[in-house]
C-alpha cells in the first residue's frame, strides 16, 4: 500500500466496503453515499467503514471521495503512481481487510450509476445471516444484455467448475472474513482489467469448498460506459484470454468434474423495482462487422486449414 489515508485511525470493523477506483472523481460519490447509507440503515450498531482503493487517480478521485457525503468512517489506499490493474487494488483491500478483522467483505464498482443502498443488505445479509460465505448478485437485465457472460463465460465456468453461477464477472462481490483471508494468499495478476480476478475468485471458492449464495438485486445494474464497453472485440479478447489463463492454472480440478448443480438465490421472492434498460441492436452493423472479421481471417485459414474447410468458410 503506496498512500494510505484513515483519519478516524480505525483499526476494527464488522462490515467492510471497498469501492476499486482509477479517474472516477465524477462517479465515486454517488457510491460513497449510496453505501454508507446502507451500512448506516441496515446495520447501525455494527462497526462499518467504506473504503476506496485507488489505482492513484490524477483527476481528484482520492479528494472525490472524502468530500462525498458519507454517515460512517473512511478510508483511501492506493497503489503507487504510474500502477494500473485492479490486481493492486484487490491486494490492497484483501490485505486491509484482513488487517480490519472483517468479518464481511463487498466490493462494488465506482462507476455505479444505479446503484441502491438495499444493495448492501443484499449482498452482506447472507454472510452475516450464516447462510453463505460468498456472494455474488443477479440483476434485472435485459435479455440482450451482457452478451458475453450469458453467451460465453456463464457456460465455461459451468462447464469447468460443476456450479450454476449466472454473473461470474461483476465487480460487485460480498465474502467472510474466511474467503476474505483465501483471497489474501492469493497471487493476483498486475494487468488484469477486471476479467481474470472476478474468475479467479470465483474459481478460488468453488475449489474450496466455500458456499456460495447469489442475491436478487431487484433493480438493474447501470454503469457509466467504459472503453471496453464501446469495443466488443477487445472484451471478448480479454474475456477469452482470462478463461484459458484460468483452466490452465485450474486443470487439475476442472478435469474431475462430471456435472453441474444450481446455487441457491437470496430474494427469490421478491419483485423486480424497475424494468431493464432497452437494448437496441444494431443489426446492420453486427452484420459488417462479422463481414470485416471473415476477411481479415482469410489468411489465417489459409494457413491453418486444408482447401475444403477453407472453400466452405469463405463461402459463408
Amino acid at each position: 500500500m503506496y498512500d494510505i489515508t484513515n483519519p478516524e485511525r480505525i483499526s476494527k470493523v464488522d462490515i467492510a466496503v471497498f469501492i476499486p477506483s482509477y479517474n472516477e472523481a465524477e462517479n465515486i460519490g454517488l457510491v460513497v453515499k449510496k453505501a454508507a447509507a446502507g451500512l448506516k440503515k441496515f446495520y447501525p450498531e455494527a462497526a462499518t467503514v467504506v473504503v476506496n482503493c485507488d489505482n492513484n487517480s490524477t483527476d481528484g478521485t482520492k479528494e472525490a471521495f472524502f468530500d462525498a457525503e458519507c454517515e460512517v468512517p473512511r478510508i483511501y489506499v492506493s497503489t503507487s503512481p504510474g500502477f494500473r490493474g485492479k490486481g493492486g487494488n484487490l491486494r490492497n483491500a484483501f490485505a486491509l481487510a484482513d488487517q480490519l478483522s472483517a468479518k464481511a467483505v463487498a466490493l462494488l464498482d465506482a462507476n455505479l450509476i444505479s446503484v441502491k443502498t438495499t444493495w448492501i443488505k443484499s449482498l452482506v445479509e447472507p454472510i452475516l445471516g450464516g447462510g453463505a460465505e460468498y456472494v455474488t448478485p443477479r440483476y434485472v437485465r435485459h435479455k440482450y444484455d451482457t452478451p458475453l457472460t450469458r453467451g460465453l463465460v456463464y457456460p465455461m465456468m459451468r462447464a469447468l467448475f460443476g456450479r450454476r453461477v449466472f454473473q461470474p464477472i461483476c465487480v460487485y462481490h460480498a465474502f467472510s472474513g474466511r474467503v476474505n483471508r483465501i483471497f489474501h494468499e492469493a497471487v493476483w495478476a498486475d494487468d488484469d482489467r477486471g476479467y481474470k480476478s472476478d474468475l479467479k475468485m470465483l474459481s478460488l471458492v468453488v475449489m474450496s469448498q466455500i458456499p456460495i449464495c447469489q442475491s436478487f438485486m431487484a433493480y438493474p445494474r447501470i454503469s457509466t460506459v467504459g472503453k471496453l464497453d464501446l469495443d466488443l472485440g477487445k472484451a471478448f479478447n480479454h474475456t477469452v484470454r482470462a478463461l484459458f489463463e484460468l483452466m490452465i492454472d485450474t486443470a487439475d480440478f476442472w478435469k474431475k468434474v462430471k456435472r453441474s448443480r444450481p446455487t441457491i438465490l437470496a430474494g427469490a421472492g421478491e419483485s423486480p423495482m424497475n424494468p431493464a434498460p432497452l437494448v437496441e441492436v444494431d443489426r446492420a452493423g453486427l452484420m459488417e462487422s462479422f463481414l470485416d472479421l471473415g476477411e481479415g481471417a482469410k489468411k489465417p485459414w489459409g494457413k491453418y486449414l486444408s482447401p475444403k474447410p477453407k472453400l466452405e468458410l469463405t463461402a459463408l
